[in-house]
């Protein structure tokens, strides 16, 4: 049977049947708040709500894995919270589609080759990443960062405030 979901966070171990929908009000993540896991959909996704996706190590990140269709909708909105720092290069694969068909549609905001925040890291996305039809998220470089300020005081009670180029 189809699943649809209007408000609310949908998460959690084992695998959701039937055709899911997540609406503008809803939220999808594979775990927990601040863990990581996948979740596994056997049919097709219809994502007009959030996607949450928690990274937390090179190999500890949520995934949804989609055995059918996926539809990013009008209102589809990406959401990543960080619990490391990825080196720039790092690719995660946030989103796999088990079908050989591509994902259509694309997050609020977020053609293919966007830069997508989470804190004062970045990250690429991709539609057509790992297989060719998952949504991958690549970290950019340390020029993303945000300057680290420096603020001190010196013999003459002169302050120097400083910070580095970018």
């Amino acid at each position: 049977p189809a699943k649809t979901w209007e408000e609310g966070l949908i998460c959690g171990n084992g695998t959701i049947g039937g055709v899911v929908t997540v609406v503008s009000n809803g939220t999808l993540t594979a775990a927990a708040t601040n863990t990581t896991g996948t979740l596994p959909l056997t049919t097709n996704l219809a994502m007009n709500g959030v996607l949450l996706c928690n990274i937390n190590g090179t190999n500890d990140y949520d995934q949804v894995v989609v055995s059918g269709n996926v539809d990013a909708g009008a209102t589809a909105a990406l959401q990543v919270k960080l619990g490391y720092a990825p080196k720039g290069g790092q690719q995660f694969t946030i989103l796999s589609n088990d079908d050989t068909d591509a994902i259509t549609g694309a997050f609020s905001g977020l053609a293919e080759g966007a830069l997508v925040s989470a804190g004062p890291r970045q990250f690429r996305i991709s539609y057509t990443g790992d297989t060719g039809n998952d949504v991958v998220l690549t970290a950019t470089n340390t020029a993303a960062l945000r300057p680290v300020l420096t603020v001190w005081h010196t013999t003459t009670n002169t302050v120097v405030v400083s910070w580095p180029q970018s």
